[in-house]
């Protein structure tokens, strides 16, 4: 026998490998009951299958990962698609094959701890189906969102069942764990999220959802603390997938945070129809109402399924946190100290919105010890940020500053009006001291004046002493010339005359410039005794620092001012005392003891009504003030209302109506202090001068006094030392 071709006699075999291979393997099972060739054979993979592997191995994949399984993926189905031309092209039909990224999907499940079968069965849901409810919802109100899915463990091919009915929409899918819903990207808001929710049980996302845990939870610092995520603005769809131990939609609508999420569904099955629930926003009462009903691949009423319920709030109730600080908020009390009625610009603001939007407020006080509130070094809040980063209120509104720092932890409406920084300090005394005989003069005229006097004195011995026609002996004396001379300055000169030309002419001169001299510093002192000397005014930030007061302020101003670029504002921050009463400390201004900052309709208000004595203030408004500031309410991160009050805000604020909000409070505050309005003005011109203004005077005669009696006793001493015996 000829023997054959080596590459011959190898494709003869491995065609009789491969022929007895497909007889075996065709009457060998799998354990599981599935034909081997099924469970082996890569033309198995479906397209079911295959999102199975996607869904379960993407879930808690890294970046890297993530990126590893979509480039394969991406190859999988190139590959795919030339296969599927290249069938078409033989004539035959095109088999699916098995992904080319199935090792990372298995890489992947196996980490996961998540073995799946070869054939998946999907179930039938009606809710999830292509043309069920959830899909029919997405198509006409989720289109344009960010769309995530969130399921609970157990209902992974529910959510695979939905990933399939809505395949031509981006979709996120997330597990319901703890550590899921306290990530903060599960709750990134965008400009319209959308979160479909798949419970069965749903304890996990409804503990998240009341949020009491975070209230009722001592902490001690941010890490005890967590920071609570939510999304009010998102629309939520929650799907009850099963009909055993499933949470009733009233049980859901009545969880604290969807009291205040606009747009909720519910979806319940009911027999053959669909139920579809909403929340009643804020209510304590009726918190569900019906939606719709699905029935026959309908909405049986189609109505509008997420209206616009802020607009018409039907009575709610609103908590809003507050607290007194005129002119934005000011009570009126009776004499139990009961609040009567509320007033303020701030208050006209909220009272305003309560009516455009139909809801009621229920008031919650702030602590006037903490006011607007500090952040400690453990990250917590104090006062109004604490109300409502933790949600205890809907809205905070006083008077608050945006700023940066505030911005981090809450949510800012529109600003409704706009205020300086500013500052009040004690309004110019009068200048009381023993200088008082000396300022008619200034010192380089007193100098010129004691020298003159020198000279003079000296001169007029001179000529007394050495002229050919001697005066009288009283002249040839030193001390009297020197006294003759004080005494022409005072317009009293000694009854002694000079005789001859020489001294008549010097005395001459000398008598005409201390008439001049005399005369003047007298019309200087009248002026000066009956007219009060006042302080220097405080009137910038530099001469505030350089004062020596105290300065009192919130202590947001530190937080402010600590990056300005001018040195005399770091040092107001340096000096800066916060622990101090907002309406106690006026009372150290007016005694010249402190320096307050705060803003300016506060500081005008104070000044205006309680330090006003019949028209002069005894408290003083500095002219420099520091930059605009806008005034806002705040709410909760998320919060729904936020952007639904900014219309009426902006309203508000173009109908110039606050202005008249202000004027009412000031009125309110002048007749509080209308005594004081009406005390008559003390008149400086009509007083009679006083000790203090003369006391310059009775310091020079007990100093002369005290200098004469000293060289009375220099003198008895003198006398009284013996002499040397005489020749």
């Amino acid at each position: 026998m000829t023997r054959l071709a080596p590459v011959r006699e190898a494709q003869i075999t491995l065609f009789f490998f491969f022929f007895f291979s497909f007889f075996l393997d065709a009457g060998r099972t799998h354990p599981s009951g599935v034909s081997a060739s099924l469970v082996e054979s890569p033309v198995t993979t479906t397209s079911f299958e295959e999102d199975w592997y996607e869904l379960n191995s993407t879930e808690g994949c890294d970046r890297g990962c993530a990126e590893e399984v979509a480039d394969a993926r991406g190859a999988n189905r190139r590959r795919q698609s030339r296969h599927n031309d290249l069938a078409s092209t033989r004539g035959t039909k095109g088999s699916r094959s098995k992904p080319q990224n199935q090792h990372i999907l298995e890489r992947r499940r196996r980490s996961n701890g998540m073995m799946v079968p070869a054939n998946i069965s999907v179930p039938n849901n009606g809710l999830l189906a292509r043309n069920g409810p959830v899909a029919a919802v997405v198509n006409v109100y989720l289109r344009q969102c960010t769309l995530a899915i969130f399921y609970e463990e157990g209902l992974d091919l529910y959510a695979l069942q939905l990933r399939k009915s809505i395949a031509h929409l981006p979709v996120k899918i997330y597990l319901i764990t703890p550590e899921t819903l306290l990530r903060e990207d599960s709750w990134k808001m965008n400009q319209c999220d959308g979160y479909i929710v798949l419970l069965s049980k749903g304890a996990t996302f409804i503990q998240h959802a009341a949020t009491d845990h975070y209230f009722n939870t001592p902490y001690d610092g941010p890490d005890d603390h967590p920071p609570h995520y939510w999304n009010y603005r998102a629309k939520f769809v929650i799907v009850l997938v099963s009909d055993n131990n499933v949470p009733l939609p009233v049980d859901i609508a009545s969880l604290y945070n969807f009291k205040k999420t606009e747009n909720l569904l519910i979806l319940q099955k009911s027999g053959a129809h669909v139920l579809v629930w909403t929340n009643i926003l804020y209510s304590e009462h009726s918190v569900i109402t019906l939606a719709d009903t699905w029935r026959g691949g309908a909405f049986i009423r189609g109505t509008e399924l997420f209206p616009n319920k802020l607009k018409n709030l039907k009575g709610a109730i609103i908590k809003v946190g507050t607290f007194e600080h005129a002119p934005s908020v000011t009570y009126q009390r009776d004499a139990d100290g009961q609040i009567l009625k509320r007033m303020g610009v701030d208050m006209g603001v909220v009272l305003a919105l309560a009516q455009a939007k139909t809801f009621r407020i229920e008031f919650v006080e702030v602590s006037s010890s903490e006011k607007w509130g500090t952040k400690y070094r453990n990250g917590t809040w104090d006062g109004l940020m604490n109300k409502v980063l933790y949600e205890h209120v809907d809205i905070g509104i006083c008077n608050v500053f945006t700023d940066h720092f505030r911005w981090m932890e809450v949510d800012f409406s529109y600003p409704y009006n706009f205020m300086p920084a500013c500052f009040v300090a004690p309004s110019p005394k009068p200048v009381i001291n023993w200088q008082s005989p000396l300022l008619p003069f200034a010192w380089d005229t007193w100098i010129s004046i004691g020298i003159s006097l020198l000279v003079c004195g000296a001169l007029v011995y001179l000529v007394a002493s050495f002229s050919h026609s001697p005066e009288a002996r009283d002249f040839q004396s030193l001390s009297y010339n020197y006294l003759y001379i004080v005494g022409a300055f005072t317009v009293h000169p000694l009854t002694l005359g000079p005789r001859f030309p020489p001294s008549r002419l010097l005395l001459g001169f000398i008598w005409l410039f201390s008439l001049i001299i005399s005369t003047g510093y007298s019309a200087n002192l009248v002026a000066f005794l009956s007219v009060v000397r006042m302080s220097q005014p405080i009137d910038t930030i530099e001469q505030l620092v350089s004062s020596g007061l105290r300065i009192g302020g919130h202590s947001f101003w530190k937080t402010q001012f600590s990056a300005a670029p001018e040195q005399a504002v770091l040092d107001l921050v340096d000096k800066l005392e916060s622990d101090v009463d907002f309406f106690t400390v006026f009372n150290d201004v007016e005694k010249g003891k402190f320096g307050f900052v705060e803003n300016q309709e506060f500081l005008q208000l104070q000044q205006g009504s309680r330090f006003t004595y019949g028209g002069i203030a005894t408290i003083r408004l500095g002219r420099q003030c520091l930059i605009n500031f806008n005034i806002a309410m705040i709410l909760p991160r998320k919060s729904p209302l936020t952007n639904s009050f900014n219309t009426d805000l902006l309203r508000i604020y173009e109908s110039g109506i606050m202005k008249k909000w202000q004027e009412e409070v000031v009125v309110f505050f002048r007749q509080q202090y209308l005594s004081k309005l009406l005390r008559a003005p003390s008149d400086s011109r009509s007083k009679p001068i006083g000790l203090g203004q003369l006391q310059g005077i009775f310091y020079f005669v007990g100093i002369s006094s005290v200098l004469g009696f000293f060289i009375l006793i220099a003198e008895n001493i003198m006398k009284t030392t013996p002499s040397g015996p005489s020749p």
